[in-house]
């Protein structure tokens, strides 16, 4: 199971902003703040602390879940 974006995928949030907006500086501000905000996570270079955050995550999903 694949998590977080990959560079295809940030590469349609681009193209999709481009084309709605038409101008590169209103997107370039705008990716800037969702890679920010959003994606830093997914924007480093390996996914030590990503895979650990997902791990807990994964896990507290299972037992709430599992609860109900």
């Amino acid at each position: 199971m694949s998590y977080g974006i990959t560079s295809q995928g940030f590469h349609d949030i681009v193209s999709v902003l481009m084309l709605v907006f038409h101008d590169d500086v209103l997107v370039f501000g705008m990716l800037e703040a969702m890679c920010e905000r959003f994606f830093s996570d997914y924007m480093r270079k390996d996914f030590t602390v990503l895979s650990k955050v997902m791990k807990y995550v994964t896990h507290s999903l299972h037992i709430t879940l599992c609860c109900f």
